[in-house]
């Protein structure tokens, strides 16, 4: 993952299992992905409240509306994805404004927030 800090700078971090430090310590949160089952990752990072770039891969429509929580490009189009991620960190009124989106928005209501109602998703789809 690519941590983008404000103003433009990025670092590439090493593994580790608290994940949650890095998310409440990072400006907004890109997934490159070419594909994901899910990606619950775009959850997390809705829950910590960060802007997001993502592929449209998995759960990224459902989950981060564009322009309103985040950017979501085209998978495999590396153009598109660099131009989000700069425009994401050069341009002030676009991350303020995704940011205010995200402070105000109720991440209750996001699909797989809630374990229980995931896993009753699950079960409803899958016939149980």
């Amino acid at each position: 993952a690519i941590y983008l800090t404000l103003p433009l700078a990025f670092s590439i971090l090493p593994w580790t299992k608290d994940v949650g430090s890095l998310l409440r310590s990072a400006s907004a949160y890109t997934l490159s992905s070419n594909y994901e089952g899910w990606g619950r990752v775009l959850i997390e990072s809705l829950v910590a409240k960060l802007p997001i770039v993502t592929t449209n891969v998995g759960c990224a429509e459902e989950v981060v509306i564009h322009g309103e929580h985040g950017l979501v490009v085209t998978v495999d189009n590396e153009r598109e994805l660099t131009e989000a991620m700069l425009s994401l960190a050069t341009n002030t009124a676009l991350y303020t404004r995704l940011k205010q989106n995200l402070n105000n928005y109720n991440v209750s209501t996001v699909p797989g927030v809630d374990r229980g109602q995931y896993a009753a998703r699950w079960a409803q789809i899958f016939g149980q």
